[in-house]
């Protein structure tokens, strides 16, 4: 039986490097993402399982994304499809034709993460029953420990250092030595060393609090502002000894 509180996800592309990177994207919200490499094992897919949404390139070598999209559409009427294109507005205008409200297109290179979470969020308000849905934001959480250096946003100073909680694609839940005040802005570079990574992340206090763990500290809760979708998956899918939350939550909660 399908899990409702999950949304399951088909991710069509012939390019490995677009498919690892919207898996891992995908993987850290509450997604099941399934992957196909061409249009005719997607077609395959759809036959044996039900999914909310599809990713689906336009142009691939033997079936196209239209050719894919109108037997899919067969299988399961009316299922949200996000075109990818990398070509731009030719072929936008051709998706337009369509006139499908649960049609849309998607640029790559994908540098819109808030883009890509309204998608997800989108297509999730209509599978997900609603008292699941706490919060538009909510994603995957991480109890990840991280080492993070942080400065004023604006400031030449040198950075200071601090250790990550929990990390999703919404925010970073932060041990400090120091209380910030809600609205700081702060630039982070957050750093992943058993992977030997790191990314840099604009941010903004949301809360601190005074830590319980350790005397003298306090936990920050930050919004991520602006970041590299590429990095900040790459470093924080399937990490060394990560442990995935098992439910969703408002990014940069106070957990």
């Amino acid at each position: 039986m399908a899990d409702k509180n999950v949304l399951n996800v088909l991710v069509v592309d012939d390019e490995a490097v677009v498919r690892d990177l919207l898996k891992r994207f995908l993987n850290l919200l509450p997604v099941k993402a399934v992957i196909a490499e061409n249009g005719q094992e997607a077609v395959e897919l759809a036959k044996k399982e039900s999914f909310d949404l599809i990713f689906l390139d336009i142009r691939m070598p033997g079936m196209n994304g239209l050719e894919v999209f109108s037997e899919i559409r067969k299988i399961v009427p009316g299922v949200p499809c996000v075109f990818m294109t990398g070509y731009g507005s030719a072929e936008e205008e051709l998706l337009i034709k369509i006139k499908d409200s649960n049609v849309q297109c998607l640029r790559k290179p994908f540098e819109d993460l808030n883009l890509l979470k309204d998608i997800i969020t989108k297509a999730a308000s209509k599978v997900i029953s609603p008292g699941k849905q706490k919060d538009k934001r909510a994603s995957v959480r991480l109890d990840l420990s991280l080492e993070v250096e942080y400065k004023l946003s604006g400031r030449d100073k040198p950075a200071k250092k601090a250790l990550s909680r929990n990390i999703s694609l919404g925010g970073i839940k932060l041990l400090m030595d120091e209380e910030l005040a809600a609205g700081t802005r702060l630039d982070l570079t957050v750093k992943n060393t058993n992977h030997n990574k790191a990314c840099l992340v604009k941010s903004e206090v949301v809360w601190v609090q005074a830590s319980d763990e350790k005397e003298g500290h306090f936990d920050a809760g930050l919004k991520f502002i602006e970041m590299n979708i590429n990095e900040l998956s790459g470093l924080i899918s399937s990490p060394r000894g990560a442990r995935l939350s098992a439910k969703p939550r408002e990014a940069a909660g106070r957990q």
